[in-house]
């Protein structure tokens, strides 16, 4: 018998198994049963990593962000089940994430998101974050801060209100790069330089924000994410008045 892990019936699969094993094994082969090994699923912090990954080749190369989607729905279900607020809090902003590149691929289609689907993507950035604040992680927490503001700078054009999350996140950005996630910090700085090089304009300090954002892509050694940190970082030494404000698309990647 093959007993995989069916998430919702771990219990009947491994009263399974050991029936199987009652009724093949001959009598006085118990002391044995300690070396059977049940194959066991992926846990939900694993299927977050798989995710990730999908929902990458999907932003950067692909555009088909179901599978990803299917991945970080099975890892929020078992992570409930499991009770891993973690891997819960890691699963949400995956979702979140997908639906602002969905978002995304309609703006550089032309298309305005509709209101529903905005609205969906800020529930999920506002969930996460609650969960990470109540864990008290300093990496997740400034990862969603900066999920929040992604809704605000990119689908609603509001910088404003985008700072007040872009901030916070900016000054937790060392722990995030400390938990090993060079992207992610990489992130917080590209939109920080898009700030000084579009809002509160400073060409110096937009520089140096996107040139440590292509820093840090360089770093992590993804050749996915280098392409657009590049172009980003070469358009504020161009002479005034020959760009235009950075597309939808390569604003969020």
């Amino acid at each position: 018998m093959t007993c995989r892990r069916d998430y919702a019936d771990v219990q009947t699969c491994t009263f399974g198994a050991l029936l199987e094993i009652m009724t093949l094994r001959p009598s006085g082969a118990w002391n044995t049963l300690s070396s059977v090994t049940i194959e066991s699923g992926p846990t939900a912090s694993q299927l977050c990593v798989t995710a990730e990954e999908a929902l990458t080749e999907a932003a950067f190369r692909t555009g088909e962000f179901t599978d990803a989607e299917r991945l970080f729905g099975e890892a929020l279900t078992l992570a409930r089940l499991e009770g891993d607020r973690e891997a819960e809090a890691l699963a949400i902003g995956g979702l979140g994430m997908a639906r602002h590149y969905r978002n995304i691929a309609k703006l550089v289609g032309g298309l305005a998101p509709a209101d529903a689907d905005v609205a969906d993507e800020e529930e999920l950035m506002r969930h996460t974050l609650a969960i990470w604040q109540e864990i008290g992680d300093p990496a997740g927490t400034a990862r969603a801060l900066f999920g929040v503001g992604l809704v605000f700078q990119v689908l609603r054009r509001d910088w404003d209100a985008a700072m007040r999350y872009f901030w916070p996140a900016f000054g937790l950005a060392e722990a995030v790069e400390e938990s090993g996630d060079l992207y992610g910090r990489s992130e917080i700085h590209r939109h920080l330089g898009f700030y000084y090089l579009l809002k509160d304009v400073r060409p110096q300090e937009a520089v140096r924000q996107l040139g440590y954002s292509l820093a840090l892509r360089e770093k992590l050694g993804d050749p996915r994410r280098i392409p657009s940190a590049l172009a980003r970082s070469a358009r504020p030494r161009w002479p005034p008045g020959i760009f235009s404000a950075p597309s939808s698309c390569s604003a969020v990647r």
